[in-house]
């Protein structure tokens, strides 16, 4: 939660500036900077600066927007269910959904805010990729790309993972259904969707070079498949506890399945769906994980129940629907069902509030005044611990005087005067971007040895401007994904009828 709070204020004041794609966050590492929005889905602080600009502070913030994503994660997991089921069996798969305990873990415990946005995004990405799949019309496939792109640029991660889940169900209710034209309906809105994220994925591939990038080596994916043995771990403890609640629900859907005598294709689909994705948690599941690529991308293989709790509240509104429909004759089952229904839901409940009982005893959260960060670091820049702490902007050859006339996030502007040939070094990275000019003429930025910005500068009087600005693929990653977007637009404002 801090580091997102420190994100938030960096993002939310390099686009007050005008930034409209804030890569840069100029504050971390006592002010040497970091390129973190340029590797990490920055979908998350666009949604809360909506709310940032309405209310006082981060934290103002980050409250509205989780109240809007829980809220939003109900409506469109209702919507889901409400394609296959009745009101009341819909509305209570949707109210199990908000309080699954993973759900809770992520808001509560993790504060993992952008993992958060998969709530929501799971349970419309599913009912696109349905309609997509059904009724083949544009808009639908447009839809499912438009949100497809946005959970990408949220977060990359359970995106991914969703994305796998979807050429999973487009396959199966192809052979289902025989109809060979669902997978490529539902690849081409994957697809553009992916183009409509290569803002952020793109560029992070191909610039990833100039950084050191930690997380992949720390967090193994292999590593992280649920222990179900107690090791004194309270999280290791809830994650297991939401892993029991979703596979208790899901038994008690495929009981009731066998009594729902309507059950349809996509009923049985989301099905197997529920169990595969469960399946995943496990570790038995490693030869299989070992097939996907670049699987340490998702770093946590418990990852996957952010989808296994939306086909989890699927399982729930089945099993509802079947106790209201099932014959009188088969009192026993309905009341069987009525039984393990009620114990579902109240484990479910029981393991949200240990895990929210948690978290109100931790402290208070602010926003850190300052956050060193280990990841991402440009090659070549030393620890934040070790980094000295000097001015902002100083002449480290010749004597002379700096002027700072303006020290925003992405451009600082400077009045040099050294006595001779002269080197000006900026308390800031070096990195793809920075732009320096001398009197209006470009010059080269080097590194000294902790990895700041070094810019000559000859004798005289000078007026040198530092800019952090796109390299070429961030421009062609943006136009890629300005023109995928428009593409999805276009298409569902034209194809209305």
């Amino acid at each position: 939660m801090g580091q997102h709070l420190t994100v938030m204020e960096q993002f939310d004041k390099a686009a007050r500036e005008g930034s409209l794609y804030p890569r840069w966050q100029p504050e971390f590492n006592r002010g040497y900077g970091l390129p973190w929005l340029n590797f990490y889905p920055p979908g998350f602080y666009y949604f809360a600066e909506v709310f940032r600009l309405m209310v006082p502070t981060a934290i103002d913030a980050f409250l509205a927007a989780c109240l809007f994503l829980m809220a939003a994660s109900g409506i469109a997991a209702y919507a889901l269910a409400r394609l296959f089921f009745s009101r009341s069996a819909s509305a209570a798969g949707a109210l199990f959904y908000m309080l699954t305990p993973y759900h809770t873990v992520d808001l509560y415990l993790r504060g993992a805010l952008p993992e958060l946005t998969g709530f929501f995004f799971v349970p419309a990405i599913l009912f696109f990729a349905y309609k997509a799949g059904e009724h083949a019309r544009p808009r639908h496939i447009a839809a499912l790309a438009l949100f497809q792109g946005l959970y990408f640029m949220s977060h990359f991660p359970v995106a991914y993972l969703l994305s796998l889940t979807l050429g999973l169900y487009a396959l199966v209710w192809a052979v289902m259904k025989r109809d060979a034209m669902i997978p490529v309906r539902i690849g081409a809105g994957i697809i553009v969707g992916l183009l409509m994220s290569a803002a952020f994925w793109l560029v992070a591939l191909v610039e990833r070079v100039y950084v050191r990038e930690p997380f992949s080596a720390v967090f193994q994916y292999h590593e992280s498949y649920l222990n179900f043995g107690s090791n004194g771990d309270s999280f290791t403890g809830f994650v297991n506890s939401s892993f029991l609640a979703l596979a208790f629900a899901i038994v008690v859907s495929l009981v009731a399945a066998r009594g729902f005598a309507t059950a349809s294709t996509q009923t049985k689909l989301f099905q197997i769906l529920a169990v595969a994705t469960l399946f995943m948690v496990t570790p038995w599941s490693i030869h299989i994980s070992k097939l996907i690529p670049n699987v340490n991308v998702i770093s946590f293989a418990w990852r996957w129940l952010v989808i296994v709790s939306c086909f989890a509240g699927i399982s729930v509104a089945l099993a509802l629907e079947t106790v209201i429909t099932i014959g009188r004759e088969r009192r026993l089952l309905r009341w069987s069902l009525a039984a393990a229904l009620a114990a579902v839901f109240g484990f479910n409940l029981w393991t949200s509030v240990a895990v929210i009982r948690s978290a109100l005893g931790s402290e208070s959260q602010a926003t850190p005044s300052q956050r060193d960060e280990h990841g991402y670091l440009p090659a070549g820049a030393v620890d934040p611990p070790s980094l000295p702490d000097t001015e902002r902007a100083r002449l480290v050859r010749n004597s002379g005087t700096v002027e700072i006339t303006s020290w925003r996030s992405l451009r600082r502007e400077m009045n040099v005067r050294p006595a001779g040939n002269s080197v000006l070094r900026l308390r800031t990275f070096t990195f793809p971007g920075w732009k320096a000019t001398v009197d209006g003429r470009p010059v080269a930025v080097d590194a000294d040895s902790d990895g700041a910005q070094l810019i000559a500068v000859p004798s005289g009087s000078h007026r040198v401007i530092v800019t952090f600005e796109n390299t070429p693929i961030r421009t062609w990653a943006a136009a890629l994904s300005s023109l995928a977007f428009l593409i999805a637009i276009v298409v569902i404002s034209v194809d209305r009828g």
